[in-house]
């Protein structure tokens, strides 16, 4: 058997989206959910940043062929295009939010760029930054609070979007990043000081990040699963079988699992784009 390279970043976005996943069916708080968008966002910020945009764009899909999908069974009339529009923009907020969000960053990062240039992105992302500071720590653009994470998100692509992958990372870093995540948390604990996000945090993820992340391996084929696959199936179970949670929760993560091993021994190449937006061509 053939040894495979496991890329950490990859693992890392599969555990905390199946965390988000699975979160709701033990308690009610949402406080991880943040922390997953930023690891996320930054995520696919790095991977999309060095490729050609025919490629990133069969990322997005699945995204109509799985909606349309949706609306088939729905057996909606085809021909009104009132209903259909109405049921795709349902299909996707209700969703594929995520996938709008990571779609509506990169189209603004790579548009900005190839106008204005990497500086003015750079430049953006830290005046989306210093929005998002003045509206958490202030009272200033009261108007604009329900949309400070936005910008914060904004901050976060458009920075990692100009991170490049390194072979090697000074050990001395990690030591360094920790020491500063107890001093952060000594400075919230006792003194009450919080701007809005963990600088420790981020430069974590600046770290994870900067390992190669491009390698198309089973790690992502999962991660594009549960991002695509788990919503659909999910619906899927509801309809036909109707199972309540969380047996139809468990019962679609574990459907998901077996596909997308069953996509990546295959690799045939439409159905790998048509359903997770990825390939890994065969040696």
């Amino acid at each position: 058997m053939k040894k495979q390279k496991l890329i950490i970043a990859d693992l890392i976005a599969i555990i905390f989206t199946l965390i988000t996943i699975y979160l709701p069916l033990f308690t009610n708080k949402i406080t991880f959910l943040p922390m997953y968008f930023v690891y996320i966002f930054a995520y696919f910020a790095v991977i999309f940043s060095n490729q050609k945009d025919k490629k990133v764009l069969t990322f997005f899909i699945p995204l109509f062929t799985l909606s349309l999908i949706l609306i088939l069974l729905n057996k909606v009339d085809i021909y009104n295009l009132k209903i259909i529009k109405t049921q795709v923009i349902g299909i996707f907020r209700k969703n594929y939010s995520l996938v709008l969000y990571i779609f509506a960053l990169y189209f603004l990062e790579r548009l900005s760029t190839k106008i204005f240039g990497s500086y003015f992105s750079i430049g953006l992302a830290l005046v989306s930054l210093a929005i998002f500071l003045i509206i958490f720590n202030t009272k200033y653009m009261e108007n604009l609070r329900k949309y400070k994470d936005y910008f914060f998100y904004i901050f976060i692509y458009f920075s990692f979007a100009r991170i490049y992958p390194a072979k090697k990372i000074n050990k001395y870093l990690y030591i360094i990043i920790i020491l500063l995540f107890f001093l952060e948390v000594l400075v919230i604990d006792k003194y009450k000081i919080f701007i809005g996000f963990h600088i420790s945090l981020i430069l974590i993820i600046y770290l994870i990040l900067k390992s190669n992340v491009y390698e198309i391996n089973f790690e992502k084929y999962f991660l594009n699963g549960l991002i695509y696959l788990y919503p659909f199936i999910n619906i899927i179970l509801e309809k036909i079988l109707n199972f309540d949670s969380p047996i139809k929760e468990v019962a679609t993560g574990l459907i998901v699992f077996f596909l997308t091993l069953i996509f990546y021994q295959i690799k045939l190449g439409f159905f790998d784009y048509m359903f997770l937006g990825i390939h890994k061509r065969k040696k």
